[in-house]
């Protein structure tokens, strides 16, 4: 059967299986009919972002047979029918609540049936036709066919959100590989959620608004800090129409950055939090959450990359020799936060010691910060792993030294450059040779 057979077939179907609901049926009432099982209890689950939540649960009968009932119609979205074994099946609950679905355990995608709701029978017919043509040329009708008849319905706009993305032929046909996949790209960028619905908060209970997020800041935008902030306002912006998509885009968008995966990015997080919350954008949020953000805010911002360094008074070496680590004029200055009971330090701290001498060779100094004042202990390690770096410590400002560096947790490192400008920070000690090279063999 060709696709267009296939398809002739489908449209007849789903026109016999539509029953006309009554507009002003109140609740919902979806019965289920799953061949294979019997006398179990089945879970009706809604997404929200990543997340499930449970809205109902049924027992069916002897004969597979069951319904979920309530007398509050639920929010559109879509939903699962969960088994005991955890598999599941997606549908959609839109305006028309009233409706069947009938399945056989073990093959939902073969047998998925929707009598007296279209869309939903128009979902499973797409299901089942885009696992047979996958990767043909039919899936072009596949796709035509079914958004032309879905319409502005959810689950239009949610098929659509899928279609494969189309990079013009002109954009396609431009010379050189580089160009070509420079312009490509700058194109699948400018125009990743052109068929995302982000004014539609009926998408959140669907997997489409979280997965496109998430996929563009993490593989799509440019990861500067800069860029990525910018990209973040344009996003937040197409969300304008639905506070509750705003609402979502940003907390997302907040949490994604508190726990940056790139050097340098925390930044982004600092500007959503001063453009959104500090200023009371997000006038959700109660008085001890932004209390935290203010805080966090205040401990990140004098450590973003290309800020001053913080200044460090009241060091001094194992001797009680003062040391000023920005007054030596070297070209990097590696600030290394650690202790010698630290279990990640006694590891680490022999591991970067073994580059010392090369990142000496090329103008960079390490200086040894002891975070404690367990003094015997200290020079007991430096003694055993012979440290020859300056190792340094302050015997009366240790604490604000770790306020200014937030260097509560060790091991920690920032590299400084000449400008005494923060250029790295958070890096691991099997990093910091590789990063140091790189800027040496930039300036060479």
């Amino acid at each position: 059967m060709n696709v267009k057979h296939y398809f002739l077939v489908l449209a007849l179907v789903s026109g016999l299986t539509e029953i006309k609901a009554q507009d002003k049926e109140s609740g919902y009432s979806i019965q289920v009919e799953i061949q294979g099982i019997s006398d179990t209890t089945l879970i009706l689950a809604h997404r929200y972002g990543d997340k499930f939540f449970t809205d109902d649960t049924l027992r069916l009968n002897s004969n597979g047979i069951g319904a979920f009932n309530g007398e509050e119609q639920l929010l559109s979205g879509m939903y699962q029918i969960v088994f005991p074994d955890k598999s599941f099946f997606d549908f959609f609950i839109e305006d028309n609540q009233h409706f069947l679905v009938k399945t056989k355990l073990g093959s939902f995608i073969e047998n998925n049936i929707s009598i007296g709701n279209r869309y939903n029978q128009l979902f499973f017919d797409w299901h089942r036709a885009s696992a047979k043509y996958r990767n043909t040329s039919e899936m072009k009708i596949i796709w035509d066919t079914t958004l032309q008849s879905a319409g502005e319905s959810l689950v239009g706009k949610f098929l659509v959100s899928l279609r494969p993305f189309s990079i013009p032929e002109h954009i396609q046909k431009q010379k050189g590989f580089s160009e070509n996949q420079l312009a490509q790209y700058h194109y699948y960028k400018d125009h990743f959620f052109d068929n995302t619905d982000l004014s539609d908060s009926n998408l959140l209970r669907t997997p489409v608004i979280y997965n496109k997020l998430k996929q563009f800041f993490s593989k799509v935008a440019p990861p500067q800090p800069d860029s990525l902030a910018y990209y973040a306002d344009l996003v937040l912006d197409k969300t304008s129409g639905s506070p509750e998509v705003f609402r979502y885009t940003l907390q997302f968008l907040l949490n994604y950055y508190s726990d940056p995966k790139i050097m340098g990015t925390d930044a982004v997080y600092v500007h959503l939090a001063e453009k959104y919350y500090l200023s009371g954008k997000a006038d959700w949020i109660d008085d001890d959450n932004l209390k935290h953000i203010a805080n966090r805010v205040k401990d990140l911002k004098p450590l973003l990359i290309g800020r001053s360094a913080p200044l460090l008074k009241g060091l001094m070496t194992p001797e009680g020799q003062p040391v000023n680590p920005f007054e030596l004029g070297n070209k990097w200055t590696v600030l290394y936060f650690w202790e010698p009971d630290c279990g990640h330090c006694k590891t680490s701290t022999p591991e970067l010691h073994k580059d010392y001498d090369y990142l000496k060779s090329v103008g960079a100094e390490i200086f040894a910060i002891n975070t404690r004042h367990d003094i015997p202990s200290w020079n007991a390690f430096i003694a055993e792993h012979e440290l020859s770096w300056i190792n340094l410590y302050s015997p009366s400002n240790i604490r604000g030294i770790l306020e200014n560096y937030q260097a509560w947790s060790t091991p920690l490192l920032f590299i400084i450059d000449s400008n005494m400008r923060i250029i790295a920070k958070d890096l691991s000690v099997s990093q910091v040779k590789d990063y140091i090279e790189h800027l040496h063999q930039q300036k060479n």
